[in-house]
């Protein structure tokens, strides 16, 4: 069973849209897609731990379908950098036959810089958002 797509990037009414927004919809549309090249194509390679992440949302959306949505909290920068607190939600449903339903929130901070007239994210803390699922135990003997 695939999930339905859910790829969303809230703003308080009271908060300027965010200037990263575009970047971090799509990384949440790639994450909901189960495309880690493309969820991957947003960090810049000097990102912390850039291989660790591309390893585990490589294992993430191979072992799980994804749905991700995105609340941007607050928001810091200028026109050529920005660091935004999300509140990251991911439901991830293991493709094993079980179908075992893994929620995860967590409030992240996400950094980038803009390159011409894109986003790049830099920073994703913690990073442990994207970790794999732990494998489920299997019920056959």
């Amino acid at each position: 069973m695939i999930l339905a797509l859910l790829s969303l990037l809230a703003f308080h009414p009271d908060q300027e849209p965010c200037r990263a927004c575009d970047t971090l919809t799509a990384m949440a549309a790639a994450l909901s897609d189960n495309d880690g090249v493309k969820f991957m194509a947003y960090l810049d390679k000097s990102t912390p731990g850039y291989y660790d992440i591309e390893a585990n949302v490589n294992a993430l959306t191979a072992q799980q379908d994804v749905a991700a949505s995105l609340d941007v909290l607050e928001e810091t920068g200028d026109d050529q950098q920005a660091v935004d607190t999300v509140d990251w939600f991911l439901m991830c449903t293991s493709q094993d036959g079980l179908q075992v339903v893994t929620r995860r929130r967590m409030r992240v901070k996400v950094s980038a810089r803009k390159e011409g007239k894109h986003w790049m994210v830099t920073a994703i803390d913690p990073r442990s958002i994207l970790d794999p699922i732990a494998a489920t135990p299997s019920l056959k003997k």
